[in-house]
């Protein structure tokens, strides 16, 4: 919950997650700009079942606060039951598109 915290104030950290029937819709919705319907899909909350879309956002030190750096991780259970990611995205969005993403949470 700390983590968490931690992340809504500095936008550092994971912010939710995205089921991943949801994953094209959201992938979609982020290359259109349309950041608040994106953030909508965004689940928040310390618990998550794999496979998963995980939701990332780091404030570029260089250029804040005017950009944001959002990583998407997919997620899943390997044969040990270990949970696996794998980074499919990486963006910097402007920190008007990364608070239409996160308060529409």
């Amino acid at each position: 919950m700390i983590l968490q915290d931690y992340a809504a104030i500095t936008g550092t950290g994971q912010i939710g997650n995205v089921d991943t029937e949801r994953e094209k819709a959201f992938l979609d919705l982020l290359r259109v700009n349309d950041f608040s319907r994106a953030g909508e899909m965004i689940i928040k909350g310390e618990m998550t079942t794999h496979p998963t879309i995980e939701v990332y956002t780091q404030h570029c030190r260089t250029n804040m606060p005017s950009s944001v750096l959002v990583t998407l991780k997919r997620t899943w259970l390997n044969s040990e039951s270990k949970v696996e990611r794998e980074v499919i995205l990486h963006s910097e969005i402007s920190q008007k598109h990364y608070l239409e993403l996160v308060e529409s949470r």
